[in-house]
């Protein structure tokens, strides 16, 4: 099994045989297929190469690590200042600017 991008995976046991199951959790700022309140996703070893090597199949499809989406700062509720920037994913940065003469 790979790793997905910006993701990690735990065997447990470490040995991947018989009833190995792979947890995947996401690096932070990222979410398991795009559900932000999944943190960690489980596959199990349905068909072990031998007791000891799992190169069989696994449960569940392999999960990927999506980029976190931020909500849009709604420009037209910004008076008086401007937004430069326009991805809201993760790690992605914009800028709020305030006209002069505004706090």
């Amino acid at each position: 099994l790979d790793s997905p991008s910006h993701g990690n995976i735990a065997y447990r046991p470490v040995q991947r045989g018989v009833q190995s199951k792979a947890l995947y959790t996401c690096e932070e700022g990222y979410d398991l297929n795009m559900n932000r309140n999944l943190k960690k996703v489980t596959r199990e070893c349905m068909q072990p190469f031998s007791i000891f090597d799992c190169t069989g199949q696994w449960t569940k499809k392999q999960p990927c690590c999506i980029p976190r989406s931020c909500p849009d700062p709604n420009k037209s509720n910004f008076e008086n200042g401007s937004i430069e920037g326009d991805h809201y994913f993760y790690p992605e940065i914009i800028s709020l600017n305030c006209d002069v003469g505004h706090i």
